[in-house]
């Protein structure tokens, strides 16, 4: 990304540790649109305007603000991109944990874990938590 679009996106909130980023780059997979990722340089859920906009409708959520970057760009920061996330989870459970049962079958045949064991082990340890949770 060029200076000019890291300018327009909004600041983030707070830095996720690497759990957490993690944890949000596995309900985003589950999503399974490729117009959406967590961005760790700038702290934020990006993605085209309309991958965000599906995602939180499955979220069962209305985004208060848009953040545009850029045409069609969309930034959320990482306190909302982690809310967000977690209303994913309780809404879309079955979806969420076939994803993180996919991923430890993966492991389990021998390909890495991302981010590494300790990580991705807690990671969907806290996905497991969010999709468990009453709204």
């Amino acid at each position: 990304m060029t200076d000019d679009l890291t300018a327009l996106r909004p600041s983030a909130s707070r830095r996720l540790d690497a759990v957490t980023v993690r944890a949000l780059d596995l309900v985003v997979d589950a999503h399974g649109d490729l117009d959406l990722w967590y961005a760790i340089g700038t702290g934020a859920l990006e993605g085209r305007r309309t991958a965000v906009t599906r995602f939180a409708g499955r979220a069962g959520v209305d985004l208060v603000a848009d953040h545009v970057v850029d045409d069609g760009l969309v930034a959320v920061p990482s306190s909302e991109a982690v809310a967000l996330c977690q209303a994913y989870c309780r809404r879309e459970r079955l979806t969420v944990r076939r994803h993180l049962e996919a991923e430890e079958r993966r492991i389990a045949q021998g390909e890495p874990a991302p981010g590494g064991d300790r990580t991705a082990r807690k990671a969907r340890a806290l996905v497991r938590s969010w999709a468990d949770a009453q709204a």
